[in-house]
């Protein structure tokens, strides 16, 4: 009985004015810090997704750029080859004069004209070849950003989700933590009844 009458007395002292205010104040803080602390880990995933959004941007203008170098590059080597074909052509035609002129294979290869045919040749197919490896490096290069790209996309969806996840985890534990709250002051008032 003497713990039913100290209880119903905090019962009613705590309806006293100012009492319940600072009840309903700590419950409020409380609550409070417990919704500050899920908006700073809310706030440093939305944070994460604005730099994950900016490395997209890089990326796409980078990809973009080498876009623009690949297919230039596609264009010089087509150029390229339709010009070695034409030095080639050049290179039979002119052993095909000197040969029906009476020249030897070897006047042929020691002739000027057909010196100058074969070096041209050459130099086109030695710059056909470091355009080609270049070419290479250049799609190497867009692979890699096209992955990157594709990653930081997935890393801003699984972010965006730990966000709604948090969000709900949020409501949800501020929600539990005032409910209990107000069951145990139901349950201080009934026992000071009781």
């Amino acid at each position: 009985m003497g713990n039913a009458a100290i209880t119903y007395f905090k019962s009613f002292a705590n309806k006293l004015p100012g009492r319940s205010n600072r009840r309903e104040n700590r419950k409020r803080i409380n609550a409070d810090i417990l919704r500050s602390a899920y908006e700073v880990v809310i706030q440093h995933k939305q944070d994460s997704i604005q730099q994950y959004k900016s490395a997209v941007g890089v990326l796409s203008a980078q990809f973009k750029h080498k876009e623009s170098s690949l297919s230039n590059l596609e264009s010089e080597i087509n150029d390229l080859n339709k010009k070695m074909d034409s030095a080639k052509g050049k290179s039979e035609s002119v052993s095909a004069e000197l040969k029906n002129a009476g020249k030897t294979e070897e006047e042929i290869a020691e002739h000027p004209d057909t010196i100058r045919c074969e070096k041209a040749c050459q130099d086109f197919q030695n710059t056909l070849d470091d355009k080609t490896a270049r070419l290479s490096t250049i799609q190497i290069e867009l692979k890699s950003i096209e992955d990157k790209i594709e990653s930081f996309k997935l890393r801003i969806v699984q972010h965006q989700r730990d966000i709604n996840r948090i969000q709900q985890e949020q409501t949800e534990t501020i929600n539990e933590l005032i409910n209990r709250r107000q069951d145990k002051e139901i349950a201080d008032i009934l026992a000071g009844l009781g």
